[in-house]
């Protein structure tokens, strides 16, 4: 796809992890558009890629709130879901799972974790894991 469709372009943080959203022409059968990503790991190589996610109506799909909705799924781990749901998973990707994905599941639920823009701007200023709200 183009960079016209593009619709964020971001890094996790500091930790090199980076997530790019676009707009496909796809909906669901409610209606919901359907968008693209690809989750790169810090050395550039993708991790997941599909054109299969829809966010809530709710929210814009270039919004914050659909950036952690998207990730809740890719940092699934063992115990998270059923166990079925990794079936298909690459060992690499399962590596990630039972690795990198819980710290990088803090990102879906606290709003100290900021998503940093491609232009130059990796956010490094978040908050630690002992700043988060426990309620």
């Amino acid at each position: 796809m183009s960079d016209e469709n593009l619709l964020r372009d971001v890094y996790l943080g500091d930790t090199g992890y980076r997530l790019v959203t676009r707009a496909t022409p796809d909906r669901d059968e409610r209606g919901q558009t359907c968008i693209a990503y690809e989750f790169y790991k810090p050395d550039g190589t993708v991790l997941f890629s599909a054109a299969d996610f829809r966010g809530s109506p709710l929210s814009a799909d270039d919004s914050d709130v659909t950036l952690q909705a998207l990730l809740r799924f890719l940092t699934l781990r063992p115990g998270d879901t059923d166990a079925d749901y990794f079936a298909n998973y690459t060992q690499e990707q399962m590596d990630f799972a039972e690795g990198d994905a819980e710290y990088l599941s803090l990102w879906t639920f606290s709003p100290g974790y900021a998503f940093g823009e491609k232009e130059n701007t990796r956010v490094a200023d978040v908050s630690t894991v002992d700043d988060l709200p426990l309620d």
